[in-house]
């Protein structure tokens, strides 16, 4: 081959080299923005753990009239349970024929603890007597009892790892 030169044919166009250079441009063009997209899914990745939520119903049985409301607290820590510090979530609910169905929306899962009590003066307290002791009624999760007053978180606590949980208190 020496001098010789071997002609080749290309059947490649014109027309499909332009095309073929406007598909690698748009290509790098789309690229860059997709790979930053993707790297910030990659760098923060959603914990599935994170997400999880429940619809918490609560049946409360045993109530002696249909006054006022109840108060209902969930709690997610001993200090907060045990002191009457500041709920997860609270809400008030009425009362039909001595019972009531709370229901709690999007609550993370993990450990809880629920007071409630019966506001049948809609003072929003629960009235005592003298000596300390509950004038209206009141109930724990798990119908928890302390010896000599309110039970403690840990007699008290259940733990929500379901979409769905459902509980019942029983007044006292």
């Amino acid at each position: 081959m020496s001098g010789r030169r071997l002609k080749t044919t290309s059947r490649i166009s014109n027309h499909h080299i332009a095309r073929m250079a406007v598909a690698s441009s748009l290509a790098l063009a789309l690229a860059l923005p997709l790979a930053l997209v993707a790297g910030l899914f990659m760098a923060h990745p959603a914990s599935s753990e994170d997400s999880k939520t429940c619809t918490l119903s609560i049946e409360i049985l045993g109530l002696e009239s249909d006054d006022g409301k109840l108060i209902v607290a969930l709690l997610d820590d001993a200090e907060a349970f045990d002191s009457n510090g500041k709920p997860v979530r609270d809400l008030q609910v009425d009362i039909s024929n001595g019972k009531a169905i709370a229901k709690l929306d999007a609550i993370p899962y993990g450990t809880y603890a629920i007071k409630v009590f019966h506001d049948e003066n809609a003072n929003g307290e629960l009235d005592t007597n003298f000596v300390g002791y509950p004038k209206e009624s009141f109930g724990f999760s798990l119908d928890a009892m302390g010896r000599f007053g309110p039970p403690t978180f840990e007699e008290a606590k259940f733990e929500i790892a379901t979409p769905e949980f459902e509980t019942t208190i029983n007044m006292m």
